[in-house]
């Protein structure tokens, strides 16, 4: 198995070299409901599986499915949010650049992205601000991706991971540690997502990375993360998350602690609900004796 790709802003050729935009996607467990656009019009409802085979298609305007209606509803919704918001086309290539390279021509440019991510967010809704990003890719700190992140600070945590994965926008997952911080079951939520998919690679990388931004004074989420990473290695035989994991929390608490890091340590495995002192004790062993041989 592998992840829900994000079908978004791709091109779709029919055999009379018609050529259509998928601009809605809506995923489901087993396959995504999407509607491909003839310019601004939308013109075909389609089933596409998660690795990009159609399994059903028709033009709207020949058939009647309950799917496509609700799809097409959607669609309609959002039509019109665009048709209402002050942001323009010309606001949008502008936003594809830093700010140091932005000409900001709307003064409100940023207010505006930031409240059409939210907007975005809310409803699980088909981001045109991400496609544009991803079809004329400038910088990665761009005006788009630096306001979904102010957007991602307020917004509903549980309806941001939603949106982050439909966009395969996964490496914005750790904008969300505020949120993991104080909800932990919202990492859980995420990784059984993987698990689902058998997307053991990117349990690891998310896990990864929250060791790389957690809180070194928050023990209980320290346990919680080094938990979760070994549990992947008992999923996973060829994963090697939790040593990573663990290394990555100890040398950022070298660094902050210094000679005190023993202290430190201490505190994060005297924590007794899931007995990881035996196995990172072994971790910390098995480095020393490599550092030595």
């Amino acid at each position: 198995m592998t992840l829900p790709a994000c079908l978004l802003g791709k091109t779709v050729s029919l055999n009379n070299n018609s050529h259509y935009l998928i601009k809605y996607q809506e995923p489901t467990d087993k396959d995504n409901h999407v509607i491909l656009f003839e310019e601004d019009r939308p013109k075909i409802y389609a089933r596409i599986s998660h690795t990009g085979e159609f399994l059903q298609s028709f033009f709207l305007n020949k058939t009647h499915d309950p799917h496509a209606a609700r799809c097409l509803e959607q669609c309609k919704q959002i039509e019109a949010a665009r048709t209402n918001s002050p942001l323009t086309q010309a606001d949008i290539k502008d936003a594809l650049n830093d700010e140091e390279h932005a000409k900001f021509h709307n003064k409100n440019l940023e207010k505006l992205l930031s409240d059409e991510h939210l907007q975005d967010i809310k409803n699980c809704w088909p981001s045109r601000l991400l496609s544009s990003q991803s079809m004329n890719h400038k910088t990665s700190n761009s005006l788009i991706h630096s306001t979904l992140i102010t957007a991602l600070s307020t917004a509903n945590p549980k309806k941001s991971i939603d949106f982050l994965l439909l966009h395969r926008y996964d490496r914005f997952l750790i904008h969300l540690m505020k949120h993991f911080e104080k909800s932990p079951t919202l990492v859980t939520d995420i990784l059984s997502y993987y698990y689902k998919h058998h997307a053991y690679d990117e349990a690891s990388t998310f896990l990864t990375r929250l060791a790389k931004k957690v809180s070194l004074e928050d023990v209980s989420f320290l346990n919680f993360v080094l938990d979760e990473s070994r549990k992947l290695n008992k999923i996973y035989n060829q994963s090697s998350v939790f040593k990573q994991v663990f290394l990555t929390i100890y040398q950022r608490g070298k660094r902050k602690y210094g000679k005190d890091v023993t202290s430190w340590l201490s505190s994060i495995t005297n924590e007794k609900r899931n007995h990881l002192k035996q196995d990172i004790l072994q971790l910390i062993k098995d480095k020393k004796n490599k550092e030595t041989s």
